[in-house]
């Protein structure tokens, strides 16, 4: 009978458990890193469409950079939510040229930040008003993953939410970063208009 080196064998048992490890986890490794965001829509039914998702060049579908995706709910006042826990540094009404708008700032930690536009697509101040009264969370308020961030407006121009991620100040693909099952969600969403787009460009 043939006499095996016990370390060896040893080390080859290790290797082969790592190569195993690695290989059943790989597919869960691709979604969440260590973020694990939510859809920042509270249904996915009610969002009608995604006109324009991630792009830093003009060599996408939509045929201009845009850092973040944009959902147009089907409806007005259709809610939105955290999509990590943080912190709010900011809740503002903000005239984007002639449209307003309400920008939020959710610090998810020292590194990641989430920016969220409610865009109402008025000129008229008091719909913005009316959108800033329309959003829950509080400037300098702590949230939890999922909490409530407040509703839509969508005029006769339309609306939508436009949804970003900074990594170290700097605009990112969020794709890597949601759970699988926001991903997907989200997919499904921009494939109903147009099957054969990708999240980021």
């Amino acid at each position: 009978m043939p006499r095996f080196n016990s370390r060896v064998l040893a080390l080859g048992l290790i290797s082969l458990f790592v190569a195993c490890k690695g290989a059943g986890s790989e597919q869960n490794d691709e979604f969440g890193s260590g973020l694990d965001l939510t859809t920042p829509y509270v249904n996915e039914a009610d969002i009608a469409s995604i006109n324009e998702a991630f792009s830093l060049h003009d060599n996408a579908p939509w045929g201009f950079k845009h850092v973040g995706i944009d959902f147009f709910p089907a409806k007005s006042l259709k809610p939105f939510r955290t999509s990590c826990a943080g912190k709010v540094d900011r809740v503002e009404l903000w005239q984007n040229g002639e449209k307003w708008q309400v920008n939020i700032i959710i610090s998810c930690n020292a590194e990641f930040i989430l920016l969220y536009s409610f865009e109402p697509f008025t000129q008229d101040e008091k719909t913005g008003q009316d959108q800033l009264a329309q959003i829950l969370i509080k400037e300098g308020a702590t949230v939890e993953q999922n909490e409530k961030i407040g509703n839509l407006i969508v005029t006769a121009n339309g609306g939508h939410v436009h949804f970003s991620l900074k990594q170290n100040n700097e605009f990112i693909c969020p794709k890597a970063y949601f759970t699988e099952a926001a991903y997907q969600s989200i997919m499904d969403i921009i494939h109903k208009k147009h099957p054969d787009w990708e999240m980021c460009y």
